[in-house]
């Protein structure tokens, strides 16, 4: 437990599909968590405070734990930040589909729980119907307690959870609940660019965290991660975006919606910092995202990554004539060498 009394944390877990994004964006009443029929869709934590009888409770949306025997990296990678936002959270939320059968990975998942010390509720969610609410009984199988029928899409018995969870915590020492009201630097920075230029373990070596997932495959981060940076006393907001394809590349779908996303988080910036691919050099896929933000009037920060991999004489700056008129910057994100001038670069643009 920290010394310093904060807000509850409560972390949303459970299979894919199962809703937990949509739970989320109920509570928040915004679409932060891209929600689709398709499973696994949110593959990164998603953190944000709600506020609930005047109390404000901090969630953290999560990836599906999913088939825990499968080894394909990304599902490593998932399953590890569902066992970071455990460890994080003060109590966890085990969401379940209501319409679905229990299996074993829904038996599995519980004795994960049932082991561990954090208190958790039980949301049997997509209980819209008569027939589902009368079987609510069948999940007291999972050991876990009493469980809640909720809908997250219209949002029936979402407010009884979160009763459930604000009478939990109101008495309980080291918590303080405070105005959810976001105190955010004004200040923020996306950073964008395309799949695989380095992004996430750009993020990574700036927070030193592994709060978003690392890979090797291209569209890792689908949803747009903001984390608070300080850098010589400089406060700003840093978002990680999805990486945006060429537009007769992009899937319809999921991916169509983070390119939305992303476009929003340039949008919503005050500096773009556009990652590239040093080893590939500046393409039309650069181009294009410098120019939406050139239009959309943001100040432009060029990070050209990957300097582990090339000479700074060998990528072609000049290739495009209105890019040697903008500041850029050679970074390695994968040693982190020119990190600290990156920080410096963006501090430069908060004065």
């Amino acid at each position: 437990m920290n010394s310093e009394p904060r807000n509850p944390i409560i972390a949303i877990v459970g299979k894919p599909n199962v809703g937990k994004s949509t739970f989320f964006n109920k509570l928040l009443g915004e679409r932060v968590s891209i929600t689709s029929e398709i499973a696994g869709t949110t593959r990164d934590r998603i953190i944000a405070n709600v506020q609930w009888q005047r109390r404000a409770l901090t969630f953290i949306d999560t990836a599906g734990l999913g088939e825990l025997e499968k080894k394909e990296v990304i599902n490593i990678n998932m399953h590890k930040q569902v066992d970071e936002a455990m460890d994080e959270a003060d109590m966890i939320i085990f969401m379940v589909d209501g319409t679905d059968v229990l299996n074993k990975f829904d038996l599995e998942i519980a004795n994960r729980l049932r082991r561990g010390t954090k208190p958790v509720l039980l949301a049997v969610n997509k209980a819209e119907s008569p027939k589902i609410k009368d079987r609510i009984g069948e999940f007291f199988k999972l050991g876990i307690g009493e469980p809640f029928g909720i809908s997250s899409i219209h949002g029936d018995g979402v407010a009884d959870i979160l009763d459930e969870i604000v009478k939990y915590f109101k008495d309980k020492p080291g918590f303080i609940f405070t105005n959810t009201q976001r105190i955010e630097s004004p200040y923020k920075v996306a950073l964008i660019g395309r799949p695989n230029t380095g992004k996430s373990t750009l993020l990574n070596e700036i927070t030193h965290s592994n709060r978003v997932i690392v890979s090797d495959i291209p569209g890792t981060t689908r949803d747009s991660i903001s984390s608070k940076v300080v850098w010589e006393d400089r406060e700003f907001i840093l978002i990680d975006t999805a990486g945006i394809r060429r537009s007769g590349k992009i899937e319809r779908g999921v991916e169509k919606y983070s390119v939305v996303r992303t476009l929003r988080s340039i949008d919503e910036s005050d500096l773009v910092v556009i990652l590239i691919d040093g080893s590939e050099g500046f393409v039309r896929g650069d181009v294009h995202l410098i120019t939406h933000a050139l239009e959309a009037g943001k100040s432009i920060l060029i990070a050209i990554n990957k300097m582990d991999l090339v000479h700074p004489d060998d990528v072609n700056i000049n290739k495009f004539s209105f890019i040697r008129k903008l500041p850029y910057v050679y970074i390695s994100a994968k040693t982190g060498k020119s990190v600290g001038i990156l920080l410096s670069r963006i501090c430069e643009f908060l004065i």
